[in-house]
């Protein structure tokens, strides 16, 4: 993204902004501008317009993967190319055996941390696993409507080790292959 303050002061400085340009690159490989004009906005609204790209970029730099998930759609995502805004979160995500009994609406909504395990099959293919942690946002003035922060660790390198080690910790795994009776 990028940002564009049009109102300058005597010096050639950004001041206040009149005008914000922000462009976006589309999934087509186009770019959509978007010319919003700032002059009814108070100063925190302002403000706020000014940090967004850099919260975009900041969350787009994140190892881990942010959602923002609302009423069980997925309405933000860090990683743009998951292609998962839009998209319930129960039928994009699917629980690995240890989280199946957990797997629920109710995460979205528990008033405590909750943690869970899923896998994400990204659209080029890919199976990630994810070690995916929920966290409920208050809404101001108890709006109707549930909202949910949810973090996503990349742990499908980590699941790939430890089967390793589990295998090899066999004595069929330790041998080298088959462990046959009088072989």
């Amino acid at each position: 993204a990028i940002a564009f303050s049009a109102q300058r002061d005597e010096k050639g400085l950004p001041d206040g902004g009149a005008l914000y340009l922000s462009a976006h690159r589309a999934e087509d490989g186009g770019i959509l501008a978007l010319l919003d004009d700032l002059r009814a906005l108070r100063e925190p609204q302002v403000q706020a317009l000014r940090r967004k790209g850099f919260l975009e970029l900041l969350l787009g730099s994140m190892h881990e993967l942010v959602l923002v998930v609302a009423d069980g759609v997925i309405g933000f995502c860090s990683r743009p190319e998951l292609g998962l805004a839009g998209r319930e979160f129960f039928q994009a995500f699917a629980p690995v055996a240890a989280s199946a009994g957990l797997w629920r609406p109710a995460l979205l909504s528990a008033e405590d941390q909750a943690h869970a395990e899923a896998e994400l099959r990204t659209p080029a293919g890919a199976e990630l696993r994810l070690e995916l942690t929920f966290a409920p946002l208050s809404s101001a003035g108890g709006s109707a409507g549930q909202e949910c922060l949810v973090l996503g660790r990349d742990v499908t390198q980590l699941r790939r080790l430890e089967a390793r080690l589990k295998q090899s910790a066999t004595p069929a795994g330790a041998a080298g292959g088959d462990v046959r009776p009088g072989g």
